[in-house]
């Protein structure tokens, strides 16, 4: 467990290229994929308070394959 742990916050937290919002993004996406209705409601919730905006992170979590095509 503890080995689990310390990667997802290496994963979300440690030293990256890319920002917090682009990881909880792709958390969300690959939560979607594997059907994990907890982890997809965690990480919408986190990736909202760090973009604060309703409609994307519902257009993610609901249909991500179309998000970006309608986010005008």
């Amino acid at each position: 467990m503890r080995a689990t742990r310390d990667l997802y916050r290496s994963v979300l937290y440690g030293e990256s290229e890319l920002s917090r919002a682009e990881r909880e993004m792709i958390a969300t996406v690959v939560s979607v994929l594997n059907d994990c209705v907890y982890c997809v409601e965690r990480h919408a919730a986190a990736l909202l308070q760090l973009v604060g905006n309703d409609e994307l992170v519902a257009r993610i979590r609901d249909d991500f394959e179309q998000a970006e095509s309608r986010s005008g």
